[in-house]
């Protein structure tokens, strides 16, 4: 069996949310991030999986996942609403993946990995008054693909650097 934790410490996304309107391109960098597509659903958290191993090592069948909560106040919400807010948002994915690793018995084992799941996530804000409120709620499919290595320190644990492209068409829907 395998398990892992993912994180992105380099990342480049470009989102276009309706095909020709505002694109939002967002950069980053450091230790313990999420990876890209985690944080459209929620701000940074680890990713975790699990796997099965067959053919002879060569190949992982898996799941990862992400799940957050997270709660801000924000003191000063401009033209939204009049008074003091907190946002409370709900996220989470569900990532089944198909991994092929080549030179079986290495210390460097370069692979392939293609992967199919489903995201999303609730956000609701309230006003301090219980006066106002906005509900957004988002699912969507994400399609993936990436290749990398991994550089086992041990038979049994690796670190692994890989570059990877994934695909999310979410649908989301307000309401005040």
């Amino acid at each position: 069996f395998r398990f892992h934790g993912e994180t992105e410490p380099l990342s480049f996304t470009h989102f276009n949310p309706d095909g020709d309107g505002d694109n939002f391109n967002t950069f980053g960098f450091g230790f313990g991030r999420t990876t890209a597509i985690d944080a459209s659903i929620a701000p940074a958290t680890w990713s975790l999986g699990f796997g099965y191993v067959f053919l002879d090592g060569n190949a992982v069948v898996g799941a990862r996942f992400a799940f957050q909560v997270e709660t801000t106040k924000a003191d000063d919400a401009g033209d939204m609403m009049e008074n003091d807010i907190r946002t409370t948002l709900i996220g989470g994915q569900l990532i089944p993946y198909f991994r092929y690793l080549f030179l079986p018995g290495k210390t460097v084992r370069p692979y392939v990995e293609g992967r199919f799941g489903v995201s999303g996530s609730t956000a609701v804000a309230r006003d301090e008054d219980d006066t106002g409120s906005l509900t957004r709620n988002t699912v969507g499919p994400v399609v993936g693909a990436g290749g990398g290595a991994h550089i086992f320190i041990t038979d049994a644990f690796s670190v692994d650097a890989g570059l990877t492209f994934d695909y999310a068409a979410p649908h989301s829907r307000s309401e005040e």
